[in-house]
């Protein structure tokens, strides 16, 4: 069995004999290595080597200009609900990242977490709070932590857990999104502390926002023939389609709540919807809000876009950096 590995910050090669149960480190030097595969022929071990560099930038729609927030290899962007700050990953190795934020010219950075296979959450009502999850155990754990690096905290345990996470508007409570053969996507309710999750609503959507007056969470489904936008009654705990067939990776309440605004991938580029609504319905049909002039990718290590409640800021992930492929000569 061969697998990279990491070893006092050194990505390497290494092999698992299954017979002997001995493991053995099979490439040397700064790395990472990574993506080994055997030769057919026995010649030997190909594989990755290199590093990814890459950007995050924030592009404003209005003016027409955008800027870098990180100059280092990211993804999954979070804007915060006031779009003055962001949240996001740097992702440092095969599987491995940390988790940061900074204002959105990219000031004032901080490291929440690190050493782990991080998703970012999402953030609290009044920015004070985010939460991110880590994927690096066998079953994914939550966590929030205060947006200025301080009292970190564990959500307990839920089976199944993903990468969605949100907060009721009074902070007293959580929304977790989960997957389970037994449940399909569900969504669970936590205290606010993380503490007590119990079932909400099975087979549904992944909850992404809720309104102010908690009575409704929005969410969207990706997968399967469920895939389209869904409203949560908070009240009654009914799952409703809105837009059914609609294939999303970011979804959020405008900020009057009268309408909500998703982003689809066109032919002609990114296009954002605007959808009207109230009280758990929806007027009229979705309307073009937004076409941006150039493309980006909707998903890299996760969601690789974000933008603010009221599309003056779109913050995307560009990956770039070269790698090389080499013939390790095959070890007894």
């Amino acid at each position: 069995m061969l697998f990279s590995r990491e070893v006092n910050g050194l990505t390497n090669l290494w092999r698992f004999d299954l017979a002997s149960q001995s493991l053995t480190q099979i490439s040397f030097g700064p790395g990472p290595d990574y993506s080994p595969l055997l030769d057919p022929t026995g010649r030997g071990i190909y594989y990755v080597n290199g590093k990814q560099p890459g950007f995050l930038t924030v592009y404003h729609p209005k003016s027409g200009q955008s800027m870098d927030v990180a100059t280092e290899n990211t993804s999954q962007p979070a804007i915060s609900p006031d779009g003055k700050r962001v949240m996001y990953l740097k992702l440092v190795g095969p599987a491995q990242s940390e988790v940061w934020v900074s204002d959105m010219d990219g000031g004032n950075k901080i490291r929440l977490a690190a050493a782990g296979n991080f998703d970012t959450g999402e953030w609290m009502r009044d920015g004070s709070k985010v939460a991110f999850f880590d994927e690096a155990g066998k079953e994914p754990k939550g966590f929030f932590v205060g947006s200025d690096g301080r009292g970190l905290h564990e959500v307990a345990r839920v089976e199944g857990l993903l990468g969605f996470m949100t907060w009721a508007a009074d902070g007293q409570s959580m929304y977790l999104s989960a997957l389970s053969a037994e449940h399909g996507i569900s969504v669970w309710k936590a205290n606010g502390d993380g503490t007590n999750p119990q079932l909400f609503v099975s087979d549904c959507a992944n909850s992404i926002d809720a309104t102010p007056d908690g009575n409704y969470l929005l969410g969207f489904n990706g997968r399967g023939d469920k895939v389209g936008i869904y409203e949560i009654s908070v009240r009654d705990k009914k799952c409703t389609s809105l837009l059914p067939g609609v294939v999303t990776y970011s979804l959020w309440f405008a900020a009057d709540f009268k309408s909500f605004v998703y982003g689809v991938a066109e032919q002609s580029g990114m296009v954002f919807y605007r959808q009207k609504w109230h009280d758990g319905q929806l007027i009229g049909k979705p309307e073009v809000a937004l076409k941006l002039p150039f493309s980006f990718r909707l998903y890299y290590y996760g969601n690789a876009f974000d933008y603010s409640r009221d599309l003056s800021s779109i913050v995307y992930s560009r990956p770039g950096g070269e790698a090389d492929f080499y013939l390790l000569g095959q070890t007894p």
